[in-house]
């Protein structure tokens, strides 16, 4: 009893209220494919050090105070440990893996496996172990550790939590290879086991964003479809029903209904601060359909909605771009590239192209303009005095007219 109230549940608390507080500071980037897990930065990991120090000397206190062993009698009931101790030491482990202590963690989860021969034990020891060399990037490592565990999975006493941990973190493993397929697969089977609709959204939605990039757009609306209907916290619904908007045009079918949802989504005052990004995915749409005047339109509309979402406005500037880029139309496109950089910084994934094209752009511009110019003036010494005269009155006019 005080192997487990005074050690493993309390200190187990301090554990769980650090991990939370890590994913909330966490912000998503919906641009990019959503981390599974949640772990924070090294200065995040900082605010936390206290309450993990907590846990691990409870945990410590109690291993040291109530470990049971008895060589004398190998055929005693009782179990070689108090049946706690195995929970206070996946604690431990646990508190170093969030302070990101990893190479401890390690120690920890290594220990825990050799040592304590339960099936649920093992499952648990090796998922940990596995989460920590992925956050090493010894991902084969990881996937190793996941695979002494796999014969341990059909046994009762794993629990659903459990199965579903182990699938999401042999995913997480696939994903940070870029191994889509097997990523994908994995998070299937962790769906199967993961009973509170608010869990599924989630793993729903990058299962999701996996399909897209595996261009498999049916797959991906069946799985936002999902989200919308996993009770699912707002700006993750609300993304993958922008997301399910684009996986439809996607498919080929008519883009009408689609459409019709977004418009809704404009008039629905919950979308009030996310009505740029409702226009982009409708400029996304008439872009891919070819309507290049009304992409131009909402994309501008993205841009005059957009108050304070610099990234936002920069996807819609750099799209700008790139369709004036596409149709030679240079003095447009260099103007949006950039404003595209002035909102992005240079660990954006087209950064250096953006600044090639912006630069080239400028020089090119330049030139055209000289040879405008010279063309113009060409023109204007082959007049006659008359006509010369006439010209420049003109031309005097219009400028009066500007002023």
């Amino acid at each position: 009893m005080t192997g487990h109230y005074n050690g493993y549940f309390n200190a187990n608390e301090l554990v769980i209220k650090g991990s939370t507080t890590l994913a909330a500071s966490h912000k998503e980037d919906y641009d990019k494919l959503l981390p599974i897990f949640i772990f924070g930065t090294p200065e995040e990991a900082k605010a936390i050090y206290p309450d993990m120090e907590k846990a691990i000397a409870k945990c410590e206190k109690v291993i040291s105070k109530h470990t049971i062993k008895d060589d004398s009698n190998e055929d005693r009931k009782h179990p070689e440990f108090n049946k706690w101790i195995d929970d206070n030491y996946m604690v431990i482990g646990q508190a170093y893996f969030f302070k990101q202590s990893y190479y401890k963690s390690a120690d920890i989860f290594q220990y825990v496996n050799r040592k304590f021969k339960k099936p649920e034990v093992t499952v648990k020891s090796n998922t940990w172990l596995a989460k920590t060399y992925i956050q090493e990037k010894e991902y084969g490592k990881a996937v190793q550790a996941l695979v002494k565990a796999e014969g341990e999975l059909d046994k009762d006493k794993v629990d659903e939590a459990l199965r579903a941990d182990y699938h999401l973190a042999y995913a997480d493993a696939y994903v940070h290879q870029k191994k889509w397929e097997k990523a994908a697969s994995e998070l299937e089977k962790s769906l199967e086991y993961i009973t509170k609709k608010r869990d599924r959204a989630r793993p729903h939605f990058i299962l999701a964003q996996l399909y897209q990039q595996m261009n498999r757009s049916s797959d991906a609306m069946t799985h936002y479809e999902s989200v919308v209907h996993s009770r699912a916290p707002y700006e993750l619904e609300f993304h993958a029903r922008i997301n399910k908007a684009l996986s439809f045009s996607r498919t080929g079918g008519s883009s009408g209904e689609i459409q019709k949802e977004l418009y809704k989504m404009l008039k629905d005052e919950k979308n009030s601060d996310y009505v740029d990004q409702i226009y982009y995915a409708l400029g996304d749409i008439a872009w891919e359909e070819q309507r290049r005047e009304d992409a131009i339109g909402f994309y501008l509309k993205s841009i005059e909605a957009n108050t304070s979402n610099s990234k936002q406005r920069a996807k819609a500037f750099l799209r700008l771009a790139d369709l004036y880029f596409d149709e030679r139309q240079y003095s447009q496109a260099q103007l949006y590239y950039d404003s595209t950089l002035t909102k992005i910084d240079a660990t954006h994934e087209r950064f250096s192209i953006i600044k090639a094209r912006a630069e080239s752009l400028t020089e090119l511009i330049g030139h055209l303009e000289a040879i405008a110019l010279y063309d113009s003036l060409n023109v204007m010494c082959s007049l006659s005095p008359d006509e010369f005269d006439k010209k420049v009155k003109q031309m005097a006019d219009e400028m009066a007219l500007v002023m």
